[in-house]
């Protein structure tokens, strides 16, 4: 018997999830997109486009994994228009760090005061066995 089939869950697990509206228009306070696959170890900036002023928080991961080496996505150079994001590399088995190109998914929230602060954003969770 393989070790996953002795293995009795009993409690559940709470999972939550948040579902974001792609938008790149200027008159929301965020900017949701994916990038083509171009996103390597040298860098591609992604457009941040809203009307807000400041600088937003940013998050970003890769949507996808090509290649057979252990990366992980980076930005720098965060402004209110733009961040350049980039896939590192680890280099614990050698020191080679390029990396094939990546497709990367990012959202960008500028500070908001909404009238309606649900209507764009789903939210929810649900217990499984």
């Amino acid at each position: 018997m393989e070790a996953e089939e002795k293995l009795k869950v009993t409690e559940q697990e709470e999972i939550s999830w948040v579902a974001w509206s792609l938008s790149t228009d200027t008159e929301v306070p965020w900017n949701c997109a994916i990038t083509k696959r171009k996103v390597d170890e040298s860098g591609y900036t992604v457009p941040i486009t809203s009307s807000s002023n400041g600088i937003p928080s940013f998050f970003a991961d890769m949507q996808t994994v090509h290649g057979g080496d252990t990366a992980n996505l980076r930005y720098k150079d965060l402004s209110a228009t733009a961040a350049t994001v980039f896939i590192e590399e680890e280099t614990s088995n050698d020191g080679e760090v390029d990396h094939t190109t990546e497709v990367v998914g990012y959202l960008s929230l500028f500070k908001y005061e909404p009238t309606d602060p649900l209507g764009y954003i789903g939210l929810g969770s649900l217990l499984v066995n």
